[in-house]
């Protein structure tokens, strides 16, 4: 089975060791089967956005 396909939100917000930065996280893109695609889209809508260059949740 390949890899989810997905896109990339950005949100700027302050990292703990390096100050502002845009946050990123990963969203899935519509696929077969929906109710599998709606269960990543659910799940990632509760995920942190991350720093990029140390990965640690931001604020």
């Amino acid at each position: 089975m390949s890899a989810t396909k997905t896109t990339t939100r950005t949100k700027a917000g302050k990292c703990p060791d390096h100050g502002d930065v845009q946050g990123e996280k990963d969203f899935p893109v519509a696929s077969w089967p929906l109710l599998a695609y709606l269960g990543r889209r659910a799940s990632a809508q509760f995920k942190p956005y991350r720093c990029p260059q140390c990965g640690k949740a931001i604020t």
